[in-house]
């Protein structure tokens, strides 16, 4: 009995998932201690202040981004990955980027519209900045579109280099611009944004893009997209409407400064859920292969999340000390919240993307317009009555709901069955 349970044990953890779990998770987490050494520079070369205010920016701009999807990249993953010839991956990288082109001048041009009210909305200056960098943001819907073609070819290695790639560049750069012309707001943000784009540049170079037959691809893509992707669009509209909302309404109800707090507490929890959104990626083009999420999965994303949680807990104190400065050491009264969001947060992610592998975007739908909808009236009523502490209630109850709802779906509702 011991030796099958050992058996079993060893056959969890080096199962051909597993070893591409842990690859992914190893870019991601190079990514997390690389965001780490940015955020500790931030932490010194900006005052609180500024620092909450490059969080704001951030947010505004990925607050937008978020629509600029409709569907189509969840729709275009899910194509790569039930292909089984690289032309035809190319030929759907290259409608994916060609849409992701008109998508993106759609970007730049609503954030450079959004930039000429800002200002006077949440009662700071970053119209300027906004303005100023409105091309650069043309990069998101093709960051998108570079990780989702690599999730459906489910080529693990490239995503994990895409992974951290951006952010070791945007480290680089940083420090190159301190020691040579100075450092701001508008430069932090920036170069954030310059890195993005030149590595994903690189990406598509490396997709080899088709764009023979461009029409049909194109004509392929809106089809998946409408009977698929936009079931999927529909619950992350709602879903995105959330996102970034908390820091926008942190800075408008409490100020910059409490947003620099809780984005830094935002950032230690990082890690815990990013192990599973590792393994739900690496399953994703299995799971359209099964009607259960397969017990060792499960097992292995549980197991993370109660050390990875308990583990941050006890050294948050040595953590902020060392990362942000005895500046940041308040986030303490709030962080368990976070991290306990943060647990939910990851048992979500092999169902949701179980949901998405089986085409069932309307359940993915149902649980992001229910538990988007909880988190924007918390965040509105907490955040007004608690500030930032309310802000980490709101998104505890968020990501509890949403698991709630997972679990009842994956109980009651299977890939087969259809859905109101």
């Amino acid at each position: 009995m011991i030796a099958e349970q050992i058996e079993e044990l060893r056959v969890l953890f080096w199962s051909r998932t597993a070893r591409q779990t842990m690859i992914l998770f190893a870019g991601q987490i190079l990514n997390v201690l690389l965001g780490v050494a940015v955020t500790a520079l931030n932490t010194r070369w900006l005052s609180v202040r500024d620092f909450g205010t490059l969080n704001i920016l951030s947010a505004v701009v990925l607050f937008i981004a978020w629509f600029f999807d409709f569907g189509v990249y969840h729709a275009g993953s899910r194509l790569v990955a039930t292909v089984r010839s690289r032309v035809e991956e190319r030929k759907l990288a290259g409608g994916l980027a060609f849409i992701s082109l008109v998508l993106g001048l759609a970007l730049t041009v609503l954030i450079a519209i959004v930039s000429l009210f800002i200002d006077g909305l949440l009662h700071m200056s970053i119209g300027g900045t906004l303005l100023l960098l409105s091309p650069l943001v043309a990069v998101f819907p093709f960051q998108l579109m570079v990780a989702m073609v690599l999730r459906g070819n489910n080529a693990i290695e490239k995503l994990s280099l895409y992974a951290f790639g951006p952010r070791l560049l945007y480290l680089l750069l940083m420090i190159i611009a301190w020691s040579l012309i100075g450092y701001s707001v508008t430069m932090a943000f920036g170069l954030n944004l310059l890195s993005l784009l030149l590595v994903t540049i690189g990406f598509l170079i490396f997709l080899k893009c088709d764009f023979h037959e461009l029409s049909s691809t194109l004509k392929l893509i809106w089809r998946e997209t409408k009977e698929y992707g936009l079931k999927i669009y529909y619950g992350t509209l709602v879903d995105n409407l959330t996102n970034g909302t908390d820091k926008i309404l942190i800075s408008y109800f409490v100020g910059a400064a409490p947003v620099g707090l809780y984005s830094a507490a935002v950032m230690l929890t990082t890690p815990i859920a990013l192990f599973s959104k590792s393994l739900a990626t690496s399953v994703f083009k299995g799971f359209t292969a099964v009607d259960r999420i397969p017990f060792r999965d499960a097992m292995l994303n549980f197991v993370w999340l109660i050390g990875a949680s308990a583990a941050l807990l006890l050294g948050s104190g040595i953590l902020i000390k060392l990362i942000f400065t005895e500046k940041y050491l308040s986030i303490r009264s709030f962080l368990p919240l976070l991290v306990l969001a943060s647990m939910f947060n990851g048992a979500n992610q092999l169902y949701h993307v179980f949901f998405m592998a089986h085409r069932r975007g309307e359940i993915v739908r149902n649980i992001s317009i229910i538990s988007s909808l909880i988190n924007v009236f918390g965040n509105v009523v907490l955040i007004s009555l608690f500030g930032v502490i309310g802000a980490a209630w709101s998104m505890m109850a968020t990501y509890c709901v949403n698991f709630l709802l997972n679990l009842y779906y994956y109980e009651h509702v299977t890939p087969s069955t259809e859905v109101a």
